[in-house]
């Protein structure tokens, strides 16, 4: 959840910047839902005052093929 690992990461750890891991995005998301979590995900950085500086791709890159659905 977008809230909780922003709020830990200002809160908690006194981190105001991040590196966003892919994993948290489902691949296979589709519209609007994509759009939805991309926005619970900049909301909940804006009000816990964290930046996303880079990104990264995970496990999920290499785990899913995306030739099922």
């Amino acid at each position: 959840m977008p809230r909780d690992w922003a709020q830990i990461c200002s809160a908690e750890l006194d981190i105001g910047l991040v590196q966003f891991s892919f994993d948290l995005l489902d691949p296979r998301t589709i519209e609007p839902a994509l759009s939805q979590m991309i926005s619970r995900i900049t909301d909940a950085t804006h009000d816990a005052g964290v930046a996303i500086h880079s990104t990264f791709t995970g496990l999920a890159a290499y785990s899913l093929n995306l030739l099922t659905s």
